[in-house]
């Protein structure tokens, strides 16, 4: 009985959320106009993953002595994956080729095509169509190209006005070699792309050999998700480079994780590209502190002038109701993390107030917790397990006094 009893207790004794049981402590300020009341997001910056727990599952927030519920969101596109558009009609026309691209049944903003061979100008005319072999509504003209002989990148994008029409007529035209039409991937809208938030930046970068490389300090469990190079404004020349992304872990030692990835700016007339970023995911982090390299590649051509380079994540906010300009504070540390109602059924407000954090700080109040409760109530689960045990030992002594019958 009194095994059961502690079992129960175990069960529904929940742990203290009072400020005094966390360890660091951020100003959480709401700017208001007027407006006292309402939902309330503010930009979560590195700083605050380095102190909490994975996932930032220890964080808690209070106004007035009184825990507030909240939730955090996630920057993303509202479709990650890009669609296939199916390519129909692909005829010769004069001085060029003609097709239709049936597209997917959602909005976009950019069309990527998948054009065979190397060392090519083309000019694209789109237009827009419910209907299928129709010229329709005119969205505009565009410089394909491919400079491969040149040392340089290419540049098969369509970026259009967000549309929405069920196929896009598209001709192709050119003086040269006509290259082949493979297909089109169609991107998600611009409308609902990802906004990022700086992790760290480097303006000082060293040479090693030909390669510019900056490096970086992770502190643990600060996401990166994106690397993003900066060249000086004075720079005017058409350039393509190899980038490498190495990172060591301080927990692990010699394990190396390796992303790479290309940048690249074209403006040679009509032909016009600027790629600069590219995703890069760290996870050499996740347990404890990293060193991180970017290394951008110049090989025997000219060493580029960057002005800085940048790890950025996927912006997160948390968002809560602020209630008559009560002072708010966001602590973390220690405690297991809460569950919200709040969080499972949040709607984003399409004007929240915007709030910032103030700079962290150790709890003044901070107390180091003593679990006070009697030893079976502090072990539960060990209680659990013998008690499983416990049964499956009764349970098979009577089966076997039961086959010898005896029982």
């Amino acid at each position: 009985m009194m095994l059961l009893l502690s079992l129960l207790l175990w069960q529904t004794m929940s742990d203290p959320t009072v400020p005094e049981s966390l360890r660091h402590e951020r100003p959480v300020l709401v700017q208001s106009s007027g407006q006292a009341s309402g939902q309330a997001c503010a930009v979560i910056d590195p700083a605050i993953f380095s102190h909490a727990a994975p996932s930032l599952r220890d964080l808690r927030l209070f106004a007035a002595g009184r825990e507030i519920p909240y939730a955090i969101t996630l920057s993303q596109a509202a479709q990650e994956e890009d669609d296939r558009a199916t390519v129909l009609h692909l005829r010769r026309v004069e001085g060029g080729v003609a097709f239709d691209l049936e597209m997917p049944d959602r909005p976009y903003t950019e069309v990527r095509l998948e054009l065979g061979g190397k060392d090519y100008t083309v000019a694209a005319k789109v237009w827009g169509a419910n209907t299928p072999d129709t010229e329709g509504r005119e969205l505009g003209s565009y410089t394909l190209f491919d400079m491969t002989a040149e040392r340089l990148s290419r540049q098969t994008t369509i970026s259009l006005a967000e549309s929405q029409f069920r196929y896009l007529h598209v001709v192709l035209t050119t003086a040269g070699a006509m290259p082949s039409v493979l297909g089109a991937e169609i991107p998600p809208s611009r409308e609902a792309q990802t906004v990022y938030t700086t992790v760290a930046k480097s303006v000082a970068l060293t040479k090693r050999g030909t390669d510019s490389v900056a490096v970086f300090r992770l502190p643990a469990r600060v996401p990166v998700e994106r690397i993003v190079v900066v060249m000086d404004a004075g720079l005017r020349e058409s350039f393509s480079r190899h980038v490498r992304v190495t990172a060591r872990s301080d927990a692990t030692g010699s394990a190396t994780e390796t992303i790479e990835g290309e940048i690249a700016r074209v403006s040679k007339g009509e032909r016009k590209l600027d790629a600069m970023s590219f995703p890069a995911a760290l996870g050499a982090n996740l347990q404890g502190d990293a060193t991180v390299e970017v290394a951008v590649e110049n090989g025997d051509q000219a060493i580029l002038p960057i002005a800085s380079i940048q790890m950025e994540m996927r912006r997160r906010e948390l968002c809560f109701d602020a209630f008559g300009g009560a002072p708010m504070l966001l602590y973390g540390g220690d405690l297991p993390g809460p569950s919200y109602g709040y969080a499972q059924s949040f709607v984003p407000a399409e004007h929240p107030l915007k709030a910032r954090f103030g700079l962290e700080r150790p709890n003044p109040q901070f107390r180091t917790l003593v679990d006070e409760r009697p030893f079976w109530a502090r072990n539960g689960e060990w209680l659990w397990m013998g008690l499983v045990l416990m049964i499956g030992v009764v349970g098979t002594l009577g089966i076997r006094y039961a086959q010898r019958g005896r029982w």
